[in-house]
């Protein structure tokens, strides 16, 4: 079995330090703080008396609210619908653009001015 290797890397959130340790690239760690850093640093300005803990589950509310719509829409997306068949869909629509600008298809599309 294959052991993981765990990196360790050095972040800040709200001006307090902390150490963090995965096993993914650092780089990703340090945008994950960077995000958390940077929504808590909104909620603070929405709630300046807030303390720590409070805005911490303020952030944490939030984001399962997040999780939660994402997971929603997820669900609204037909059934068998890949990201072969999206590409697909993406390069007819841009060939019918092209056709309609071309003037193939109709009147040709001019710029609007």
């Amino acid at each position: 079995m294959a052991e993981t290797q765990l990196t360790t890397t050095r972040v800040e959130i709200l001006g307090r330090p902390y150490t963090l340790k995965g096993d993914v690239d650092p780089q990703y760690m340090v945008q994950l703080a960077d995000y958390v850093n940077g929504r808590l640093r909104e909620l603070r300005q929405i709630a300046p008396q807030a303390d720590f803990q409070r805005l911490v589950l303020l952030l944490c509310l939030n984001l399962a609210d997040e999780i939660f719509e994402l997971r929603k829409r997820l669900n609204q997306i037909p059934e068998g619908l890949t990201p072969e068949t999206l590409r697909a869909m993406y390069e007819k629509t841009q060939n019918l653009i092209e056709k309609l600008e071309a003037g193939l298809i109709g009147e040709p599309l001019r710029e609007l001015k």
